[in-house]
């Protein structure tokens, strides 16, 4: 296959979605897509908490550390690492090899160039820190940026094609050379730099893994043709990614100067268990639906069935889940992480409600790149910068506990702003939506009964074996709801249970 022909014509299907089965189809079902996301969501978590486990036991804190200073910088260029050229490429309609070879260019200009500046500091971080390791650890890991661009198009070819079993295993196999690399170099004394050389191992596999599977790639050849459209895409897009990192981080330096150091640690604490739960659920999700979303669009379907249902399986697990843990959460904390971290359960409800109040509409970055209306994320984003600060400002003021509901009033004033983004886009009603909504709170109530009755009987000390039974209890009746209602989840939860009692 040639790149040198049809410069200017849209890429056959065979060249954009990679027929790489014997039927010559690289359609996946969005079940299965979803399948090959969470588990390797999953799985990456599973393997970086093991390889936790034995580098703590063969590397010191003072080690992890070094290396931990040095990454801050790495995690702060990152977020300029793709400036939106892969995004670019799983929604862009006329998807043209000249516009594939200028995604690439731009790439590698600009991960290069980050490269390079990470080189041009690292000494300078070095010093300011009084720890030389630092500079070394900056060397290693600013070579990651100098190979990832080569295996990036790909990858962004693979999820336009929603080949994410693909993507699962070269992410997988990846976090598993990174993992490997760290603990054997750990145990051979190669100290932080261990951590360092597992890094770029990793990068190194996700990297070449994607050009195996797509060998055209191997030949690809940068181009600037479409450089303005590119840059104005992901120039817009890094924007509105800078402003929401702000608009989450910057509540650390208020609650830092109007409370304490402690209450960021409280909050962080807090906010574990309902980020936690959003992750597991909104990344695996939305690399999904963003593809998806963007192949509808591109072959004239509507979305409006998938934004339906997709707010009604969100809402259906998340609002029992977080009411239910609501009505313990005292208990929960202490259980979790100890009697020194109570006042963080004491502002858990509070933040599990502003947690559970955006399930109610889907991602905007899910509907607007979608669209290719990233001027509207970017704009909608810097107004959620604006006021997360204002009344987080004013909420830090009063206090830790009127700084938690003041969450609630952002989330509530988030949703109304992002209605108002996407609104026109989501191609459905909030009438439409309403009985998602109904079906949701009602089960939440139901999966609340059980905790909040023992909260009833022991308030914040119940015994441990009450908490376990009632947060059981909740998880049965959450299945028993949506058995009732015939949810659509009930015949995912039938389908697995059919799996299981095979494999039994």
């Amino acid at each position: 296959m040639s790149w040198k022909r049809s410069r200017d014509g849209p890429v056959p299907a065979a060249r954009v979605s990679f027929q790489l089965n014997p039927s010559g189809t690289a359609v996946v079902s969005i079940r299965k897509s979803l399948a090959w996301s969470f588990s390797q969501s999953a799985g990456q978590k599973l393997i970086q908490f093991v390889g936790s486990i034995f580098v703590a036991r063969l590397l010191t804190p003072d080690e992890v550390g070094v290396f931990s200073i040095a990454m801050a910088m790495n995690y702060l260029l990152g977020s300029f690492r793709e400036f939106g050229a892969v995004n670019y490429l799983i929604r862009e309609p006329n998807l043209t090899p000249d516009k594939i070879r200028t995604a690439f260019a731009i790439m590698i200009v600009i991960q290069w160039s980050l490269g390079g500046l990470l080189l041009a500091v690292r000494s300078f971080l070095a010093e300011f820190y009084g720890e030389p390791g630092i500079a070394d650890v900056l060397t290693v890991v600013a070579l990651g940026f100098f190979i990832s661009p080569f295996g990036q198009p790909a990858i962004g070819l693979l999820r336009r094609a929603m080949r994410f079993d693909l993507l699962h295993h070269i992410s997988i196999f990846g976090v598993v050379v990174g993992t490997t690399t760290t603990i054997v170099l750990a145990f051979l004394d190669f100290s932080y730099m261990a951590l360092a050389w597992g890094v770029l191992a990793g990068n190194v596999v996700r990297s070449v893994l994607p050009l195996c599977v797509q060998r055209d790639h191997l030949m690809l050849v940068p181009g600037f043709s479409h450089w303005r459209e590119i840059l104005s895409f992901g120039g817009f897009l890094a924007l509105a990614g800078i402003c929401g990192t702000s608009a989450s981080d910057g509540r650390k330096f208020i609650l830092g100067a109007f409370i304490s150091p402690a209450a960021i640690a409280l909050v962080e604490r807090a906010e574990q268990i309902p980020r936690t739960s959003r992750e597991a659920l909104f990344l695996p999700i939305g690399r999904v639906l963003l593809s998806s979303f963007s192949k509808d669009i591109r072959e004239g379907r509507s979305i409006g069935p998938s934004v339906e249902a997709y707010v009604g399986a969100l809402t259906i697990v998340t609002w029992p889940a977080f009411a239910a843990l609501s009505a313990l959460a005292v208990p929960v904390i202490v259980l979790l992480f100890g009697e020194n971290w109570r006042v963080a359960g004491e502002i858990l409800p509070f933040l599990l409600l502003a947690a559970g109040l955006p399930s109610a509409l889907p991602q905007p970055e899910q509907i607007l790149i979608s669209h290719g209306a990233v001027r509207r994320l970017f704009v909608l984003r810097l107004c959620q910068l604006v006021v997360a600060i204002a009344v987080s400002t004013v909420g830090a003021y009063y206090g830790l506990v009127a700084f938690a509901v003041s969450q609630i009033l952002i989330a509530a004033v988030l949703l109304g702003i992002v209605y108002f983004f996407i609104g026109d886009l989501m191609e459905t009603s909030l009438t439409r939506l309403l009985p998602s909504y109904i079906h949701a709170a009602g089960l939440s109530v139901v999966c609340a009964s059980p905790p909040a009755m023992v909260y009833w009987q022991y308030g914040d000390g119940p015994p441990v074996s009450w908490v376990l039974g009632a947060l059981a209890l909740s998880a049965a009746s959450w299945i028993g709801g949506i058995m009732l209602l015939r949810h659509p989840l009930s015949l995912e939860v039938r389908h697995l249970w059919g799996r299981v009692a095979q494999r039994l």
